[in-house]
């Protein structure tokens, strides 16, 4: 499997607009999407196209695809790193002067 990289500043409504297109391709009887889906989702790594076409896929099960595609363990991981390089290098020196302000 070819794994994607993010761009440098990801956009988590493009990746779950590519988890939905995911869905409705597994839907349609893509088989692009069951390739896909057999290298990333475990339980049908061992499927037969026939039998990841008659599998229930529904919206988590094409974020975890996404997700994998990324190399992330899963949909949460990979929306967290997107937030974090969203927020961009001036956050963390913000956190650090909430966490060390004095309180008075």
């Amino acid at each position: 499997m070819q794994f994607k990289q993010l761009p440098p500043n990801p956009s988590l409504e493009h990746l779950k607009s590519q988890a939905k297109k995911l869905l409705k391709a597994h839907r349609q009887g893509s088989v692009d999407a069951c390739h896909r889906i057999r290298a990333s989702f475990p339980k049908l790594a061992t499927a037969t196209e026939a039998e990841i076409q008659r599998a229930a896929c529904g919206l988590q099960d094409a974020q975890l695809v996404i997700a994998r595609e990324y190399r992330f363990a899963n949909w949460t991981q990979l929306k967290e790193e997107v937030l974090r390089l969203n927020r961009g290098p001036d956050a963390a020196p913000d956190l650090f002067k909430i966490l060390h302000t004095p309180v008075r």
